[in-house]
C-alpha cells in the first residue's frame, strides 16, 4: 500500500515536534485468506524514493523504497486505528520538499496468506480516512551564540578596581538583551552583575574587594523570541591585597632587576633577571603607602613612584 501527504503548507523553517501516521485497519489475516495468521500481522512503514501516480501505481510497478523500516506496528485487532511515528521522515520532507515521495506500508516478512486492509482516502466515512498529524512550531527557534572573551583563564583581577568584561553575542535575528553573572562557590557575592536591553559587548565592572580564587563570569544573551544562549569565562582569581592607584610602565620588553623601596628609601624586596613586557604593571603584595619601584638594566635605570591604598 502506497500513501502520500502534501506537507508543503508547513513552512520550511518550521520546527517539527512530532508526526504520526494513522491508518484505520478493518480486516486482518483469516478474514482475507483461508489459513491466514492474524497473530503474525506486523506492518511496517518505509519511505518511497521515487515518484508515483495514484491512478497508475501497482505492486509490480511501484518505485524503489528504503530497505529499512522507519516505523512498525504489531497490532492484530481490526476496526481500529493503527499509529506509526514518522517524525524524522516528516522533518526531512518539510526541510527538503523534493524528498517527499510518500510511504509504503507492507509486511516486513511477506509470506502467503497474510494480509491487512486499511480505509483509503476515498472511503465514504471521512473520519476513517488515513491521516498524518504533524505538530510543529514556527517563528524564531534559534538561540543566540555567546563567547566571553574577557576575563580569561588564569587572569588575576585586582579587587576594588574597574574591569571591562567583554563578550561576543550573535543571533540569526538579533540580540535584544543580556545578563551578566558572577560565579564563585566560595563567595556569597550577589551573582547578578548587570541585566539590561541591547548587546554592547562590554561592561565596566567594579571588581569585588575580596580575595577569591574560583571565579567565572557568565553572560546570557536573549533574542526577541525569548531564546537564550550563554557562555562562561575561564576561571580567574581576584586579589584584594594592595589596591593599586598608580601603575608603572616600561618603554620596552627586556630582562630587568626590580627593587621595591619604601618612602624612606629602605629596600622591601629585590628580584633579579625578571623578564617584563612593555606594558602597564601592577605592584601587588606590598604594604599601604608610597613606594618606589627601581627598574634597572646593566646600562640604564628608572624609578617609578606608586601609591598603594588598602
Amino acid at each position: 500500500m502506497a500513501i502520500k501527504f502534501d506537507v508543503s503548507s508547513i513552512p520550511a523553517n518550521a520546527t517539527v515536534k512530532s508526526a504520526k501516521l494513522s491508518l484505520y485497519c478493518y480486516a486482518h489475516g483469516t478474514k482475507l485468506h483461508t489459513g491466514g495468521n492474524p497473530n503474525n500481522a506486523a506492518k511496517a512503514i518505509y519511505r518511497m524514493t521515487g515518484n508515483w501516480s495514484e491512478s497508475s501505481i501497482t505492486w509490480n510497478n511501484k518505485p524503489q523504497f528504503n530497505s529499512s523500516a522507519i516505523a512498525q506496528n504489531s497490532n492484530t485487532s481490526t476496526n481500529r486505528w493503527e499509529d506509526f511515528t514518522v517524525t524524522e521522515a516528516v522533518k526531512d520532507m518539510v526541510a527538503n520538499g523534493n524528498t517527499n515521495y510518500g510511504f509504503l506500508i507492507k509486511f516486513p516478512s511477506e509470506t502467503s496468506y497474510k494480509g491487512a486492509r486499511f480505509r483509503s482516502s476515498e472511503y465514504s466515512t471521512t473520519s476513517n480516512r488515513p491521516k498524518l498529524v504533524v505538530t510543529y512550531e514556527t517563528g524564531d527557534q534559534q538561540a543566540p551564540t555567546v563567547t566571553v572573551t574577557a576575563p580569561t583563564a588564569g587572569e588575576i583581577l585586582q579587587g576594588g578596581e574597574s574591569y571591562t568584561i567583554k563578550w561576543n553575542a550573535q543571533d540569526n535575528v538579533g540580540v535584544t538583551a543580556r545578563a551578566i553573572y558572577f560565579i564563585s562557590t566560595s563567595s556569597s557575592i550577589e551573582p547578578l552583575i548587570d541585566s539590561s536591553s541591547g548587546n554592547s559587548g562590554t561592561f565596566v565592572w567594579t571588581v569585588p574587594k575580596e580575595s577569591i580564587t574560583d571565579c567565572k563570569i557568565l553572560v546570557k544573551a536573549y533574542d526577541a523570541a525569548g531564546n537564550m544562549g550563554q557562555d562562561e569565562s575561564g576561571a580567574f582569581s581576584i586579589s584584594s591585597v594592595g589596591i593599586i592607584t598608580n601603575r608603572f610602565n616600561l618603554p620596552f620588553a627586556k630582562e630587568y632587576s626590580v627593587t621595591i623601596l619604601n618612602a624612606q628609601g629602605r629596600i622591601i624586596s629585590t628580584a633579579h633577571k625578571v623578564n617584563l613586557q612593555a606594558i602597564d604593571h601592577l605592584l601587588n603584595n606590598v604594604p599601604n603607602g608610597i613606594h618606589y619601584v627601581k627598574i634597572e638594566t646593566p646600562k640604564t635605570g628608572i624609578i617609578k613612584r606608586v601609591v598603594n591604598i588598602q
